[in-house]
C-alpha cells in the first residue's frame, strides 16, 4: 500500500513539473536621457541589448537626438519623448542638430559581457 502511495505521489509530481511553464524573460530596462539646460543628462550611458532608451525633453526649448542611420527622435517639444531599442551592440555617438554643443554617447553591450566584468 505504501509503495502504491509513493508511486502515485511521484506520478503527481511528474504531472505538476510537466505542466509548469518557464517564467517569461524579464523585459528590458528603460533608461531615460533628459534634455535639459541645453545638454543630455546623462551625457554617456551604457545599456544592455534589448533595453530601451527614452529621450525626454524637460527643457523649455525644442531638442532632438540624431545618430544618422540609427535613430532620429525628430524635434521634441518640451514634455515630449521618444523611445529607441537598440538592435545591435556598439557605441553610438549622437547629437542635437538644433544645439550643436549637445552631444551624447550610448554604449550597448550584451548582459553576458557585463556579468563577466568586460563592459
Amino acid at each position: 500500500m505504501r509503495e502504491l502511495l509513493v508511486i502515485a505521489l511521484l506520478a503527481l509530481g511528474g504531472v505538476t513539473c510537466a505542466t509548469r511553464k518557464a517564467p517569461p524573460p524579464a523585459p528590458g530596462t528603460r533608461h531615460e536621457v533628459q534634455m535639459r539646460a541645453v545638454a543630455f543628462a546623462p551625457k554617456e550611458l551604457t545599456v544592455h541589448l534589448g533595453d530601451t532608451v527614452s529621450w525626454k525633453n524637460v527643457d523649455i526649448v525644442r531638442h532632438n537626438a540624431l545618430r544618422p542611420n540609427t535613430f532620429d527622435t525628430g524635434e521634441l517639444k518640451p514634455g515630449e519623448s521618444h523611445n529607441w531599442t537598440p538592435a545591435d551592440t556598439g557605441t553610438y555617438a549622437y547629437r542635437c542638430t538644433i544645439h550643436q554643443r549637445m552631444r551624447g554617447r550610448i554604449t550597448v553591450v550584451t548582459k553576458q559581457k557585463v556579468e563577466s566584468g568586460k563592459p
